[in-house]
């Protein structure tokens, strides 16, 4: 079992991972976005059926990720 962080040490912690969140939104809007736009653009092209797919996948991606973020606050409200 892992010892219990000191309030400073959990403070700390929280700060560095706020941090980390907001630089990732900011790469996800900024850089990650347009990219993945391309990227779609250029794997599917004009296929409706490939466009389809890709549409499910990220929904499905989307749904795992708010289970996931759901989870870590879950854990960090304990």
């Amino acid at each position: 079992m892992k010892p219990r962080l000191s309030t400073s040490e959990q403070r700390l912690s929280e700060l560095i991972f706020r941090h980390y969140l907001k630089r990732r939104a900011e790469l996800d809007g900024d850089e990650h976005g347009p990219a993945a736009l391309r990227l779609v653009a250029t794997i599917c092209g004009d296929d409706p059926t490939k466009l389809a797919q890709a549409v499910e996948s990220a929904r499905a991606a989307l749904a795992s990720r708010v289970q996931l973020w759901d989870r870590v606050q879950a854990r960090l409200s304990v």
